[in-house]
């Protein structure tokens, strides 16, 4: 399960890190 949480949190990150490019981004981030 922490694998999986590290994993979620890695994730969102990358997702932050994409969202200025693809503004879709940030709905998935929201979740």
């Amino acid at each position: 399960t922490e694998v999986l949480n590290n994993i979620k949190k890695d994730t969102a990150h990358i997702l932050v890190g994409i969202d200025a490019d693809n503004p879709r981004k940030v709905i998935i981030k929201n979740i």
